[in-house]
């Protein structure tokens, strides 16, 4: 007998382990156990769908909630921003009015919380008259507290 060539022993072997893997696939398949499994993962596979598109309509449901939030909450603010109408957080300093973080990414549950700082205007003016009435030593600083409190409280 003539001795094979490699080339085609790798052509026999291939043949021969794609009938055995094909025989064994069918095998497989005809099984009890193995009908059983694949009803199920097709039934949760089912189920993940509908679950998906449900998780998807929440999460457009979701976004244009937080959408409709964070328009209430500019319009809101545009009454009550700082003196120059300013909102960056380089300003936030003197920020008025509700902070909202809608958690923007997507996910997690927006926050806010409500403030309210004094303008810079009457913050320089508060430090100008403060220096300017404790340049003396003839003062109650109790007093002045409380003078200051309610003229720039009002």
């Amino acid at each position: 007998m003539a001795q094979m060539r490699v080339k085609d022993q790798d052509l026999v072997i291939d043949q021969i382990k794609s009938e055995v893997s094909s025989q064994g696939l069918e095998a497989l398949k005809n099984r009890k156990n193995t009908q059983e499994i694949l009803c199920i993962l097709d039934a949760n596979i089912d189920e993940i769908k509908t679950l998906q598109a449900q998780k998807d309509e929440l999460g457009k449901t979701i976004k244009k909630i937080k959408t409709s939030m964070n328009e209430r909450v500019d319009k809101f603010n545009k009454q009550f921003s700082t003196e120059d109408g300013s909102q960056s957080w380089s300003n936030h300093l003197y920020f008025r009015g509700i902070d909202l973080n809608s958690a923007s990414y997507g996910e997690g549950i927006p926050e806010y919380k409500i403030e309210w700082n004094m303008s810079r205007k009457d913050s320089k003016a508060l430090e100008t008259k403060l220096r300017l009435q404790t340049m003396g030593t003839d003062f109650d600083v109790y007093k002045l507290i409380d003078d200051l409190i309610s003229e720039f409280s009002s």
